[in-house]
């Protein structure tokens, strides 16, 4: 066994793998080349794929799921191919799904009547957790009757930030 890889070498959710078991020379009998994925579930292989007799590769396929919201870093995979105790390993790195990264989804200012000397408190939120702190910048049109300060902070694995001004 010389090679395992893996096309396309770009690989995102929902991507069809072709993978390719190579000899270094033809096989005389039917080689049976076993095949193991570190995670099942994102890289479901076989378990083994036969290089026919007098051919030097063959090829298996594998499809990554769709959807990778669960994964909100990404994820890293490593395969592996054996053959009479040689194995090849290559992985293959996930990247964060687009649809998993958060975005800005509300503002809310509470309370909802705001009279002179009142506090008000600001939320706002997110539509998947944070990978990492997200800031998000504030901008009054009116600094002196509303004077919010420049940015709030969302910390990594929530949805929300509060921040609060006084009227």
């Amino acid at each position: 066994l010389t090679s395992l890889s893996l096309k396309p070498e770009d690989i995102t959710w929902g991507t069809t793998v072709q993978g390719t078991v190579t000899l270094n020379n033809p096989a005389v009998d039917d080689v049976v080349v076993n095949l193991k994925s570190s995670n099942q579930a994102l890289a479901p292989i076989q378990e083994n794929v036969t290089i026919p007799a007098g051919k030097k590769e063959a090829n298996f396929e594998f499809s990554i799921p769709k959807d990778g919201s669960n994964y909100p870093k990404g994820a890293t995979v490593e395969i592996a191919a054996s053959y009479q105790g040689i194995t090849k390993p290559t992985s293959l790195t996930l990247k964060p799904q687009e649809s998993a990264k958060p975005e800005l989804t509300s503002l809310v200012l509470k309370p909802e009547d705001i009279t002179w000397g009142t506090t008000v408190q600001g939320t706002v939120t997110l539509n998947n957790p944070a990978v990492d702190d997200v800031v998000v910048n504030l901008k009054s049109s009116d600094r002196y009757l509303a004077p919010v300060q420049t940015n709030v902070t969302i910390p990594a694995g929530e949805t929300k930030g509060i921040f609060e001004f006084s009227i």
